[in-house]
């Protein structure tokens, strides 16, 4: 179950000198590590990422062509996981 008074809370404000919208990286370092990471985990080294890394994979809408995209996870709380979508 969610407690609430752990979760975070987010007021849609910039928190020290933060520009609101701006990404983390720079869009190329994702279209560059996005492969090398999915090569990792479906390769026999994944055990170097596994603990903190995963490969979500579904189907696009109208084609059915699957998408896969590496996703960065914690465990949040007893039973229950935060994940980091690692594109942009």
């Amino acid at each position: 179950m969610s407690n609430p008074a752990s979760a975070p809370t987010n007021t849609g404000r910039s928190q020290d000198g933060e520009e609101p919208g701006k990404p983390l990286a720079p869009m190329w370092l994702f279209k560059v590590m996005n492969p090398i990471m999915k090569g990792l985990l479906r390769s026999p080294l994944h055990g170097l990422m596994s603990g903190s890394l995963m490969l979500i994979t579904y189907a696009g809408r109208k084609r059915g062509k699957p998408y896969t995209f590496p996703i960065g996870y914690f465990e949040w709380d007893q039973d229950e996981l935060m994940c980091m979508l690692l594109i942009p």
